[in-house]
Order: structure tokens, then sequence, then C-alpha cells
């Protein structure tokens, strides 16, 4: 194969898929000034008909002979209006190995066809019938199932390449472009200079990105330098390299990065704390929820952002107020912030109830360096057990045990969410109705006999089963229940023989009388 006839290979085999044709058609008749673009597909006696139509300014026979028909020559280099810099789009149409191409077009009152062989050999001849604009036709013989699903395959070819392209574009009378726009939880769109960016702030480090020059596509993948952002970006300063694999890096590319990065790094980020201000107000919402997942990837991408957010009423409490970061921090040191509860610990505290999804305020508070619990789970606040035996006898002797106990209580500890539920019982040094968290693990190593009040877990088996035995042993109840309450802390032999003396003593002072 001769050097030239090399070149004109790769330039018709340029893209990976032979249909990318589609957008080097569409492209040059977006280029025509054309208002719409009609395409469409025929099948009839095993030969498949392409069509391409548009209304634009068409090629006069100079334009047919020394740019359509010659690889790169372009009139259209320095031309910011047009998307095309090469002048070899057209060459791809031969690709697909068509039987042979026809090109119809008009211009300035004068009106050609170029039929162009399979060898790609072609001729020019005038038109009598006036038209407007210009038609390329791709004729090629094959099966009726293949047809079918060259077409099917063109379809998404050319809304890949072309779904946000800046005219109609009409296969079978329905505009196949969509909205020029990305997904994600906070967008902002951007115009300045004859570029246009939608883009959005998301939780995954690696986003879509889109970059593409009047609506049609040079380029989209996840390789970005811009974390956290999904971005579309359609600028009259973007070319594609002749492969369309990459952009090329031109003069203008780093005008392009700055408009990027003043995005990046200043619009999203005041979209973001516009948008959770907005959404902080009534009940929390779905939206609000959306957001404060966010929070996480916020902080990585933006720290400077952790100061005003900390100011911001943002986490929505019981009471249909919205209180900051910086607010329940200072009130979580004074124990008065929890998460919302219906439990009845939550009755009747004095402090911040916060509501909504837990799940979000467990990723949020993160974010601020805190946590927050329910009450139940920071506060022990004992109900009643119910029915019980007579506790006169029991209480009596262990009273006589234990001469510094001033009170004991016999109450239930096994409600929802307790911490204790399962605790034989529990100290009250100030005989308080409610007892923190902190204080409670603070008296499991201390003696519970060495306090004045204590509350005794009938919903543990073994403080029932002693309630049981007061009954008719209260004296060996008294001393089988103080063992048991300093299993844990461990009771010395002397002190096991005094307790042991005094029951007996007791008991049989009982059994006399």
């Amino acid at each position: 194969m001769d050097p030239l006839e090399a070149i004109i290979n790769e330039v018709v085999n340029q893209f990976a898929d032979p249909l990318a044709f589609f957008r080097e058609l569409v492209q040059n008749a977006i280029d025509s000034g054309t208002q719409e673009i009609v395409i469409s597909f025929s099948y009839e006696n095993g030969t498949a008909v392409m069509r391409v139509d548009d209304f634009g300014e068409g090629m006069s026979l100079d334009i047919i002979q020394n740019k359509l028909t010659r690889l790169f020559a372009s009139g259209k280099e320095d031309d910011f209006t047009k998307i095309g810099r090469f002048g070899i789009g057209f060459a791809s149409v031969f690709a697909i190995k068509p039987d042979f191409v026809v090109v119809d077009t008009a211009r300035s009152g004068e009106q050609w066809r170029a039929l162009f062989s399979a060898d790609r050999t072609w001729e020019v001849m005038e038109l009598d019938e006036p038209r407007e604009g210009t038609c390329v036709t791709v004729v090629k013989k094959m099966y009726e199932s293949e047809f079918r699903d060259l077409e099917k395959r063109a379809l998404d070819v050319i809304k890949y390449w072309c779904r946000f392209a800046r005219v109609p574009i009409l296969i079978d009378g329905v505009d196949i472009r969509e909205p020029f726009a990305v997904e994600a939880p906070v967008c902002v769109t951007t115009h300045e200079e004859e570029t246009t960016i939608v883009a959005g702030f998301v939780d995954q480090r690696e986003a879509k990105i889109g970059y593409y020059n009047r609506g049609l596509t040079l380029l989209e993948t996840v390789d970005s330098r811009w974390r956290h952002m999904t971005f579309r970006i359609d600028s009259r300063y973007l070319e594609h390299t002749l492969t369309r694999d990459r952009i090329r890096e031109t003069e203008h590319w780093d005008r392009v990065v700055e408009m990027l990065d003043h995005v990046h790094d200043e619009l999203l980020p005041k979209q973001f704390l516009t948008e959770i201000q907005e959404a902080s107000h009534d009940a929390p919402s779905a939206r609000w929820e959306e957001l404060m997942m966010l929070l996480p990837a916020i902080k990585r991408n933006y720290p400077n952002l952790e100061k005003p957010l900390a100011d911001q009423k943002i986490f929505p409490t019981s009471t249909g107020t919205w209180v900051s970061a910086n607010t329940l921090r200072l009130n979580l040191k004074d124990r008065k912030a929890y998460l919302h509860s219906d439990s009845h610990v939550a009755k009747d505290l004095d402090a911040i109830l916060i509501i909504g999804n837990p799940e979000v305020h467990a990723v949020a508070t993160k974010v601020f360096g805190f946590q927050l619990v329910r009450p139940e789970e920071a506060w022990i606040r004992a109900i009643e057990f119910g029915e019980l035996p007579r506790t006169d006898r029991l209480m009596r002797e262990l009273m006589e045990l234990h001469p510094k106990i001033a009170e004991i209580k016999f109450i239930s500890l096994a409600y929802q969410g307790s911490l204790v539920g399962s605790e034989a019982a529990i100290w009250n040094p100030k005989n308080e109705r409610d007892i923190h968290a902190s204080e409670w693990k603070k008296s499991r190593e201390k003696r519970f006999f060495q306090f004045e009040f204590l509350a005794l877990n009938c919903a543990n088996t073994a403080v029932y089963n002693a309630l049981e035995i007061a009954q008719s042993e209260p004296e060996f109840a008294a001393y089988v229940l103080s063992k048991l309450l300093l299993a844990r802390t461990g009771i010395p032999t002397e002190t096991d023989d005094i307790w042991m003396k005094k029951v007996t003593t007791r008991r049989v002072a009982r059994i006399g009388q």
C-alpha cells in the first residue's frame, strides 16, 4: 500500500465505531447554519439507505472540489463559529464500506450532486431541480437483520455524540436531544465568553465529566482534576484531537481550566451553603437529608467551609426550631443535647432534642467532631415494676446488714433502650430521678452499700427471686442479695463472716419469737 493510500485509510477509519460518521455529518450540517437536521433510515430490496438532511447554506462546486473531496482542506480552521477544524470528517462515511454515497447540495442558485463510489472515486453533476441545504445519502447492501441492528446502534451513536446539539435533530419525527444538565445534589450553571458550564457536587471523588462544542460531544470521561465535581462544558475554546480520544490543550485550554476552577472552588461551595440553608426549615425533608449526607465530602473538598457550616442552623429540633452545630456542641458539654426519642426518659428532659433521620445525624455530627445519642443512651430513669410481693421484710433485713442505706426502692430498669436492663441494682447518691450514664459507670467499680440510696431492679430474675424468698426467709434473702450485688467487686472473707453471723442471729431471734 502506497503512503497516500495508507493515510486515506487511516482517515476513513479514524473512529473506533464506524457509525461515528453520523456525528461528522451532523457537525457539518450545524456549521452550514441549518436550523434543523433530519436523519432517516429505510430498507428495501436488500438495500439500506441512510440520509442526513440539513437546510443550511449548502456547497458550491468550488467547495465540493476543493474542500469536500480534498483531505485536510477546511475553511473553518480559524473560525470559532464552526466546530470542525480538520476538513476530514466527511471521509469517515466510508468506514462502513458503503456501496455508494450521494451528496446533493445547493448554494447561490447552483444545485449539485457528488456521487462517490465504493472505491472512493467520485464525479459531480449539476441538478436541474432547485433544493435547499445539503442531503448526504449513504447506501449499502445488507440483510434486513443487519439493517435493524445498524439502525438501533446508529440511534445510540447519534444520541451519544449529538444529544446536546443546539439545533433540533429529528429521527422519525422525534427530536433526540436532551437538556444540557448534570445529575447531582447541588448544581450550578454559568454562561460566559460563549461558554456554558453546568456542574454539580457529588459524593464520589470520581465523577462523570463531558466536553462539548456547540452541543456536540468531544469527550466524556471520569478522568478529572476536579474532585467531587461532575460537569459538562460547552465552549468555543474546546477542540478534540484527530482521533477524538482527548481534548487538545491549545492556547485556549488555560482559559477553560480557569473557568472550571472558578466553578469548583467558588460557585459550588457557595451554592451548597445556600441550598442547605434553604432546606433547613419547617420539618426535615428528603432534600435536607440529601444535602446533609454530603457533609463529609464537602469537608474533604472544602475544609474552609467547616466554620461557616458550624454556624448555620441546619439541625432540626422537636420544638420546630433549628440550631447550629456550635449550639449543639455547647449544649453537649452541659448534657443538654440529644437525638429525639419517644422513650419516657426524654419526657420533661431539660435538653435540645434533635429530630430527623438518625443515620443522617450520625454522618453530619461526625463532621463537626461530636456525637449525638438518644436520652435513654445517656440517662437512667427507672420505671414502676408493677405488682410485687411484700418488700418490707427484705428491705428491713438489708438495712440491718448495711446501716449506711437510708432508702431502698423496688423498681424496673427493663424499659426500651435501657442501658441497665440486666443490672441487679443501681445506686443513687442524691436520690435523684435521673442518673447519668457516666456516673453509673463509675459507680459499678464501687460497693453498693457505701451509698445511702439503693434501687433494686425487680425485672432482674435474681432480685425477684430474692423477694419471693424473703416472704419466708427474709434474713437469708438479704444475705444472698448482698452477695449478688457485690459479686463484681468481691467480698472480703471477714465481711462475709460478719454478715452470716448477723443473719443467723436475727433469724434465730425471729423464729424464737
